[in-house]
């Protein structure tokens, strides 16, 4: 029984002990003063980088962000793959070369779709297209961002289509917190006809 009594004792006395340093080690913590040398700030319980010295953490600070987005030719694509002229098509545009006066050829067109990727984020491309034909010439404007699949340009059968689409960058520029306008790109591509003209 004697035993017992010492254990308990002796585990009262450690306990004790252990309260009253970890009180002491608390209390000389929280009277300890946490500094730190330009161009480090304090930042809770620890320093954090401040370059451009405004107060606030380098990792936090809008100012710091640098943005330089852009686009390139790649960033526009024509989908030449699902582009063919049909038989149909093919008839109509004989029929507009053999005899123009009898058929509309202006009004037999086909879509070419393309499609534009701008870079991720609050980003759009504001694109025009130049279609310049043999007989014609056309722009269409048009915006590409991610809700956008696919965009289209009408094309004449009865012509030869040479396509440009020029897009430039608009993006929201965190450190300005305003819509800046970026760079330009355009990308050209003929397009044939579906029968062979003068």
């Amino acid at each position: 029984m004697e035993k017992y009594l010492i254990f308990i004792l002796v585990i009262i006395f450690v306990a004790a002990i252990a309260t009253f340093t970890g009180e002491e080690l608390i209390e000389e913590l929280e009277n300890q003063t946490i500094t730190c040398d330009p161009p480090y700030i304090l930042n809770g319980t620890t320093c954090c980088s401040d370059e451009n010295e405004n107060g606030v953490c380098d990792e936090y600070d809008v100012e710091m962000i640098t943005q330089n987005l852009s686009i390139t030719e790649d960033d526009i694509i024509f989908l030449l793959d699902t582009f063919e002229w049909s038989i149909f098509q093919q008839r109509s545009c004989e029929r507009c070369v053999e005899n123009p006066t009898l058929f509309e050829c202006k009004d037999l067109v086909k879509p070419l779709d393309y499609e534009c990727s701008p870079p991720e984020g609050d980003t759009q491309m504001n694109c025009i297209a130049h279609v310049n034909g043999t007989k014609h010439n056309k722009e269409y404007s048009f915006v590409c961002d991610d809700s956008i699949s696919t965009n289209q340009i009408f094309v004449s059968l009865a012509q030869v289509n040479h396509v440009k689409v020029c897009c430039t960058l608009i993006y929201w520029d965190y450190p300005q917190q305003k819509y800046v306008e970026g760079n330009t790109v355009c990308r050209t591509i003929d397009v044939d006809p579906p029968c062979e003209i003068e």
